[in-house]
């Protein structure tokens, strides 16, 4: 090399931390000159290669290591990551940098990483084969998700589930949270898989909480995780929370409104910042995640009542979807069946199970207050009550409460429409009356009926 070949500025071996760093690191650490003349070597390198460090400094490289690539690395000023080395008979993985000094390279730095490098090669391999499961599970979790809960597999084609559909799909497409009520038992959750699945964010997670599930003395870390050692009988390995395995994907909250009220503050802050702070830790991690809450709840009352925080319920209502209840989609009612028997068990029964045409006027006119969970039970119920061998479902067959209920509101309907229709015969008689000044022949004549129908009607009502 000549002798004008660029230096190490000796401030970057001689300050006492710097050298002390290196000695306490376990990769061994070995720098020159340009020109290959050795400045530092640690004991970690020294002992990698059972070289006498006392008696290197000074000298060429390549006295140890004849046509070093370190050479080449600092005439190119491109590094070489983790290679596999020999020397007499040790081998091992280093890589080898170029060292800058205003945008000169004036030297070069070897890395040792391990003298065992079958021992590095299997753990290598570990590696891999984790990362190889984690991606296989990570696909055959998505592809359960997008063969069972995508729009398209949703049951049931009226005219509310239609609008929703519309409208999920739209609120899909953004990043804003998305508040989805509706009663127990409406699939608020399968709603929240198929928006996941019609999002952007697909191919990544979805992670799913029920906060009614977790007692409140635990959710702080089920969510936000924590640190090794962060309180008496945390994981020495610590835990990722939840909001954190979220990142890139969607977090489904269920049960929003059971979220105990110092923890809504928590969640709050995570909402606005993206910022999650971890029990035992002083430091943030950012969080790339799309909320999704649930909740059969009135918030707004709870608000009123001071039993969820004004501002986090504000955070969240900024796309409600509303789930309507089965009795508003009762034109769904012969699909669904169709779909939840489908879903039970039917090995102890004959094939070919199919439902009388009066079930379903039965359960038209019932209530449904635990909606499409209710209807799966019902017709479990109808199945078990089959005689042997009976292959028709019929309205013998369905839960006695159900089919009282079912008598008692179709009664209430018809005795309602009988009272709409008295309003509306009594409203006529009264208009046509004052128009004719009380001239009962002439508001008979308006109305189309005789004086002495009029006379009957106005008996029987009263007037």
């Amino acid at each position: 090399m000549s002798g004008d070949s660029p230096k190490l500025s000796g401030q970057f071996l001689n300050g006492c931390y710097c050298r002390q760093l290196f000695e306490l690191m376990s990769i061994g650490i070995c720098i020159t000159d340009f020109d290959g003349t050795i400045r530092f070597m640690n004991a970690a390198f020294g002992n990698g290669f059972n070289i006498h460090i006392e008696s290197v400094v000074g000298r060429n490289i390549c006295e140890f290591f004849p046509n070093s690539a370190l050479l080449g690395v600092m005439r190119s000023g491109i590094p070489d990551r983790r290679v596999e080395f020999e020397y007499e008979g040790v081998k091992a993985f280093i890589s080898r940098f170029p060292i800058y000094d205003e945008g000169i390279v004036v030297g070069g730095l070897i890395e040792l990483y391990s003298r065992n490098v079958e021992e590095l090669k299997r753990l290598l391999q570990h590696i891999h084969g984790l990362q190889q499961k984690v991606t296989f599970y990570k696909k055959k979790t998505q592809s359960l998700l997008g063969t069972e809960y995508t729009f398209d597999k949703m049951i049931g084609n009226s005219r509310p589930m239609q609008l929703l559909q519309q409208q999920a799909k739209r609120f899909a497409r953004g990043r804003e949270p998305i508040l989805i009520t509706g009663e127990s038992g409406t699939g608020k959750e399968l709603v929240a898989h198929a928006i996941h699945a019609f999002s952007s964010r697909a191919e990544e997670v979805f992670v799913r909480v029920n906060c009614a599930a977790i007692p409140a003395e635990l959710i702080e870390s089920e969510l936000f995780g924590y640190e090794a050692g962060a309180f008496t009988g945390a994981k020495q390995s610590g835990r990722i929370g939840k909001f954190e395995l979220a990142d890139g994907g969607t977090i489904f909250l269920d049960e929003i409104g059971e979220m105990p009220l110092a923890m809504q503050a928590k969640l709050l802050r995570v909402l606005e910042h993206g910022e999650i702070q971890k029990i035992g830790r002083n430091e943030t991690v950012f969080s790339d995640f799309r909320l999704l809450t649930a909740t059969n709840r009135n918030l707004s009352e709870m608000v009123a009542q001071g039993r969820f925080r004004a501002d986090l319920y504000h955070r969240l209502d900024i796309l409600r979807l509303e789930i309507p209840p089965l009795r508003e989609r009762t034109a769904d009612l012969p699909a669904l069946t169709a779909h939840l028997l489908g879903q039970v068990d039917q090995s102890a029964f004959q094939q070919g199970i199919t439902i009388d045409g009066s079930v379903f006027e039965i359960l038209r006119q019932y209530g449904w207050p635990g909606n499409i969970r209710e209807l799966k039970n019902v017709l479990t119920f109808a199945l078990y009550s089959l005689d042997t061998g009976g292959t028709v479902i019929s309205a013998r067959h369905l839960p006695p409460n159900v089919i009282e209920k079912s008598i008692a509101s179709s009664k209430t309907k018809e005795t309602t429409l009988h009272d709409t229709q008295m309003w509306t015969i009594r409203e006529a008689i009264t208009a046509a009356l004052t128009r004719n000044k009380g001239n009962k022949s002439k508001a008979a004549h308006e109305l189309g009926i005789s004086r002495t129908a009029l006379y009957k009607r106005l008996k029987k009502m009263s007037l």
